[in-house]
């Protein structure tokens, strides 16, 4: 139907058009405030050593890191948080499948402990023992990295597996819209029951968190910080009388919160990024079927606070891998335990 339309209706109608046919990630208008999507996603992806104990997530690498690439590439997010990317498979995917579309990317945490060459800085407790690992944190980004730096966490539990991993913490200054927009990318440390108590790994991660805040909020000069990664917070409550079936909201989650000061979960948070209910992978995890029925949320994409107008979140997703699925092993054909996240973020004003 045609529009009798008044010339200045026409004029913004016309302008309106020509926006919208912009590229993702041109600057459409110089005073608007940054936007990008970002992913977070933990592939899963062990260090070699792994292979010989036969722990769960160190099979079949060269076809899951296959899959991974193609749900990067499906979704097509600005910034990519990979956790785990501990392994050469993992650095294959980021060299061979993902550097047309990823071309600016940070170094693996922990993979280097010095060197200008690396990073922009370097700061932590970070280990050259032949007997540590990297922490398998980096940063791909289809926006122009002008800093990067490396934070490995003085805090860890030395009962877990992760006290062996240069764990911690890779923080990016992106151009975005020809403004600075600051992202870090994290993985914390996990619960490991059988090793330690949960209460005493829940304490290291809020103490990584109070490290994370303070190391980027110095860096980013007090701005606001964008965080994303598989930050081991439980966001549900769960049963252990009942396969550790999700609940009600965790007090976790405020505790994280206050000590990042930031946000991690927004009001609309929902949903399950691991899940041994439906995902076979993190189903190899389960020890005597006592957690048959273990949903939670691990994976964020949240803020530190800073100056000015506070980042927003909107658009979150939890990624599918429905498509996936050729109808062979759906521990090949699925790339990790947990599943991915998207979000939206608006930076400053």
């Amino acid at each position: 139907m045609a529009l009798n339309l008044p010339r200045t209706a026409l004029a913004v109608a016309g302008a309106a058009l020509l926006l919208s046919q912009l590229p993702v990630g041109t600057a459409a208008a110089a005073n608007s405030a940054p936007s990008l999507s970002v992913m977070a996603f933990n592939v899963e992806q062990l260090p070699s050593i792994t292979d010989i104990a036969g722990t769960p997530g160190s099979d079949r690498k060269a076809e899951r890191r296959e899959a991974a690439a193609a749900v990067i590439k499906r979704e097509n997010a600005d910034v990519v948080v990979l956790d785990e990317a501990f392994n050469k498979y993992a650095q294959a995917m980021r060299n061979a499948e993902l550097k047309e579309i990823y071309p600016y990317q940070t170094k693996l945490v922990g993979e280097y402990c010095s060197g200008s060459d690396k990073w922009t800085s370097f700061t932590g407790n970070c280990s050259n023992s032949p007997f540590v690992v990297n922490g398998g944190v980096t940063l791909l980004s289809k926006y122009p990295i002008s800093e990067s730096h490396q934070l490995v966490y003085n805090n860890s539990d030395s009962k877990t597996a992760d006290y062996k991993s240069n764990k911690g913490a890779a923080l990016a200054r992106l151009s975005v819209s020809g403004k600075s927009v600051w992202v870090a990318g994290t993985h914390l440390q996990a619960d490991e029951a059988g090793s330690s108590p949960v209460e005493n790994t829940r304490k290291v991660r809020l103490e990584q968190l109070k490290e994370l805040r303070s190391w980027a909020s110095q860096k980013a000069k007090g701005e606001p910080v964008v965080v994303a990664g598989d930050f081991n917070v439980e966001y549900y409550t769960t049963d252990p009388k009942n396969g550790h079936a999700p609940g009600g909201v965790s007090g976790e989650v405020a505790k994280a919160n206050e000590a990042l000061g930031g946000v991690l979960a927004t009001p609309n948070t929902s949903g399950y990024t691991y899940d041994m209910v439906n995902n076979p992978r993190a189903k190899l995890r389960d020890e005597n079927n006592r957690y048959a029925k273990y949903r939670n949320r691990l994976d964020y994409i949240g803020y530190i606070k800073g100056t000015g107008t506070q980042p927003s979140i909107s658009d979150e997703k939890i990624v599918s891998y429905d498509g996936l699925r050729k109808g062979g092993d759906p521990l090949a054909e699925i790339p990790s335990d947990h599943q991915p996240i998207v979000s939206r973020v608006t930076v400053g004003n």
